[in-house]
């Protein structure tokens, strides 16, 4: 029986939530050219721990990395956005899993918001 906190298996999640992203989505006239806003959940399970056995992703440069990636280019669709932000994050960081939550807020006047999903894992 584990007598410390040490003793214990820890598994850690990394939570970015909210992260607000202009970026250029849109296949269509009316979207093409125009930047959008998006939200973006972000949770990373880290491969790497420090030595202090904790996550070992900084969420502040994630957050810095995503908002440079959304920028970097016009994305087609927000299912395609979605999913290189995810295979960016496992390439730039130390991860065994990535799930984005995406979402499109107040896009039509009836909707509260539109939104992708992803998860990749290693």
């Amino acid at each position: 029986m584990p007598t410390n906190n040490n003793d214990c298996q820890a598994d850690y999640r990394i939570i970015i939530k909210g992260l607000r992203l202009s970026c250029t989505i849109g296949i269509d006239m009316a979207e093409t050219g125009v930047s959008q806003q998006v939200l973006l959940d972000v949770i990373i399970i880290p491969s790497t721990k420090s030595n202090d056995d904790v996550p070992a992703v900084d969420y502040a440069v994630v957050a810095q990395r995503l908002r440079e990636f959304s920028t970097s280019k016009t994305h087609g669709l927000l299912e395609t956005f979605v999913n290189e932000s995810a295979a960016f994050i496992m390439k730039e960081f130390a991860t065994v899993e990535v799930r984005i939550y995406c979402r499109k807020p107040h896009i039509a006047s009836d909707l509260e918001e539109v939104g992708v999903e992803v998860i990749k894992r290693r």
